[in-house]
């Protein structure tokens, strides 16, 4: 039972060809309880390639993804950037916002991020397996 919520955990910490790999070469499976447990206090610290996705598409804007992962600098960036852009699209009143120039380039950073963490998490794991 503890193998198989391990296997689930680390399933949401990595994209699934990371995850394939590990669980491919048999590694999760042959976990000692104190392999397993180290593993598992490892794993409450790593964040989820996911929700930062997710974030980046709903939040972007205002950096929520990087809040996310404690990136507080680069967040405040954001937030910055996006109430500046709002107020100078408000001031030109042209049609469309320019504060979705930081939208997208938050969709394509938190892609490039959800992916730098997901390697992260899964050379931490590799370690600890």
């Amino acid at each position: 039972m503890n193998e198989i919520f391990l296997s689930e955990e680390i399933k949401k910490k990595m994209f699934s060809k990371a995850y394939n790999e590990l669980a491919l070469n048999g590694k999760i499976s042959k976990l000692c309880d104190e392999k397993s447990k180290k593993l598992n206090l490892s794993m409450m610290s790593m964040k989820k390639p996911r929700i930062i996705v997710l974030l980046a598409i709903l939040l972007g804007n205002f950096g929520a993804h990087r809040f996310y992962i404690g990136d507080y600098i680069k967040g405040a960036i954001y937030v910055i950037a996006t109430i500046v852009l709002t107020i100078i699209g408000i001031l030109i009143g042209e049609e469309g916002n320019p504060a979705a120039i930081v939208w997208i380039v938050a969709l394509i950073e938190g892609n490039l991020l959800a992916r730098r963490i997901s390697q992260e998490n899964y050379i931490k794991i590799k370690e600890l397996l």
